[in-house]
């Protein structure tokens, strides 16, 4: 059961989240061009802050070329870096990775609702062209909801892709993950 005080705590908490102002977006992410999972962007929760009822959202864009026809791409929220537990991921198949692509659009959007501090459910929307021009553009969407490892240690939330086979250079403009409540 959650006492008053730790209510009390985690109001404290938010408050001070809202004077400190907005997260800045990363603009400074590495192309990812080469297979394996690289991380997008990163939030470090403080341990001992999740409770429930907790939100982040996270968000990225940017724009993909391929010079062949890779394998696939798959977008991944991780409780704690790459490698760590997965609390939502999409794959694009390689039949959404058409050859010739050319600065084609894309876009990533999670929401992380911790309703305990060992449970969350996860939102993850991907928007990727799939061909040439805004009638080749899909969105596709899961929604999951997870047993989490314990968060009584920092954590690093974090957005990650990775793909497999060659030719795919994934461009990132911007991203960033905040608290939001």
């Amino acid at each position: 059961m959650t006492s008053a005080k730790s209510y009390a705590t985690e109001g404290r908490l938010d408050d001070l989240i809202d004077r400190a102002g907005p997260v800045a977006a990363d603009i400074s992410i590495p192309d990812i061009k080469t297979t394996g999972t690289k991380a997008i962007t990163f939030l470090t929760i403080p341990g001992g802050t999740v409770h429930g009822s907790e939100e982040y959202q996270g968000k990225a864009l940017g724009a993909f070329s391929t010079s062949a026809t890779p394998g696939s791409i798959t977008f991944t929220v991780f409780q704690d870096g790459v490698g760590s537990a997965t609390l939502a991921s999409l794959v694009v198949p390689a039949a959404g990775l058409w050859n010739g692509a050319g600065n084609a659009g894309w876009r990533v959007y999670f929401e992380v609702f911790y309703i305990s501090s060992t449970e969350a459910w996860v939102y993850l929307e991907l928007k990727w062209h799939t061909a040439a021009g805004a009638g080749g553009s899909v969105a596709w969407f899961t929604v999951q909801d997870n047993t989490v490892g314990a968060t009584d240690t920092d954590k690093d939330l974090t957005l990650a892709a990775g793909f497999t086979g060659t030719g795919l250079t994934l461009v990132t403009g911007a991203g960033k993950i905040e608290r939001k409540g």
